[in-house]
């Protein structure tokens, strides 16, 4: 898998993984009569699909900029992720439902040395499958591509809970077991959509940069804080792949506009050092008699006192 290098690349891998998956378990399912292996078979066909919706917005959202979509299309990823949960929801939800009727009606089930196997197989399949994809997705900075990797990585867990179920029916013969371990499928299906739900929307609705992150772009700031007053009005926010991050730094009203540029510039630089292809936008703004100045206990070189001392260079 080593060949796989592209976004796009990683979502054909995981498509056909999961049309393989899911086809096996369908037939399985009917031989078996197994509530949970269907459960399971229905389980990977909402991966298919998140599958096909990653890689619709992995292609779009890798378009470059245009007159209608100025600061680009990297928010096509998080729009997928966030349905990507929706179908996650209806998929668990279905389950839920379909293991509350059996448990009314009913349960026979056949072949379940076969069931046992093929859930085993399905378990150690999505572990690796589930494993790379979120490994890419974290490397390549796609929310939908990581997001379909935790879909695959619950798939794991209820294979894993299936493949048990049916084991202790096997010894046992309480076949009520089936729906009863599908039902517990259907809650882990469902708390792993709302997570994702609540993630993508958290960046659809311009959530700032985790804290820690935010933190590395202030210290880089702030190692040049001899060559300015202050900075404040810090924003940042992520789309898909991309981060995005804007200031305002005050400078001393004497200060020639060439050099507060190349200040701006080299910070700008620094910043994409430690964040590679983030849009840093630094709003440079002289003193103006104090009135640029947040810090109330700055004063701007035109005033007697403003000197470099103790407060310059820090963050309001």
């Amino acid at each position: 898998m080593a060949i796989i290098k592209t976004k796009t690349q990683v979502t054909y891998f995981s498509v056909g993984m999961n049309v393989f998956l899911t086809l096996f378990k369908i037939a399985v399912s009917f031989i078996t009569g197994s509530t949970a292996i269907l459960s399971e078979a229905l389980h990977s066909g909402s991966d298919l699909v998140t599958s096909l919706i990653a890689m619709f917005s992995v292609r779009e959202a890798e378009k470059p900029p245009d007159s209608e979509h100025p600061y680009g299309h990297g928010k096509y990823e998080n729009v997928a992720s966030l349905l990507e949960s929706l179908v996650i929801f209806g998929s668990g939800f279905f389950i839920l439902y379909r293991s509350i009727i059996r448990i009314k009606t009913g349960v026979e089930l056949a072949s379940l040395d076969l069931g046992i196997v093929t859930m085993f197989v399905a378990a150690i399949v999505n572990f690796f499958v589930s494993s790379y994809l979120i490994r890419k997705g974290r490397e390549l900075e796609s929310p939908a591509i990581e997001a379909d990797g935790w879909h695959s990585r619950t798939d794991v867990y209820t294979a894993t809970g299936v493949m048990v179920s049916l084991i202790v029916v096997k010894f046992t013969g309480i076949n009520i077991l089936d729906p009863i371990i599908a039902i517990g499928v259907a809650l882990v299906i469902l708390w792993v959509a709302v997570r994702i739900f609540l993630e993508s929307l958290g960046i659809l609705v311009d959530k700032c940069l985790p804290p820690e992150e935010e933190k590395r772009i202030r210290d880089i700031i702030g190692k040049h804080k001899d060559e300015y007053l202050e900075f404040h009005r810090m924003r940042s926010r992520k789309k898909g792949g991309e981060r995005e991050v804007d200031l305002h730094l005050v400078f001393l009203g004497n200060i020639s506009l060439k050099k507060a540029h190349d200040l701006a510039s080299h910070l700008e630089d620094e910043v994409k050092q430690e964040f590679p292809g983030i849009k840093v936008l630094i709003h440079m703004e002289p003193c103006d008699d104090g009135k640029n100045i947040v810090n109330e206990n700055k004063q701007c070189d035109i005033c007697e006192g403003c000197k470099k001392d103790g407060n310059i260079g820090k963050e309001n």
